[in-house]
């Protein structure tokens, strides 16, 4: 699967590459999540959809989590 060095601005992800990938995923899976556009991750929407999988764009809220024991209780949010 692909992995990329964070905040790499350099690193792309070629498209042959994420067809691959979900090309892959869509054997045991019906759909993808992704935290990202970065890097060409842009892509997979469109990519997914000619796989037959859904995909369920995730975002983060915060820039970082406190530690495990400041986190809010499970199923509250953060804002």
């Amino acid at each position: 699967m692909v992995t990329t060095k964070r905040n790499c601005p350099a690193t792309r992800i070629s498209t042959a590459q994420i067809e691959d990938d979900l090309a892959r995923l869509a054997n045991v899976a019906g759909c993808v999540r992704t935290y990202s556009i970065d890097h060409g991750l842009d892509q997979i929407a469109g990519l997914a959809a000619k796989h037959g999988l859904k995909v369920i764009q995730g975002l983060w809220l915060k820039p970082f989590l406190p530690t495990v024991a400041k986190r809010p209780p499970i199923g509250s949010y953060w804002v």
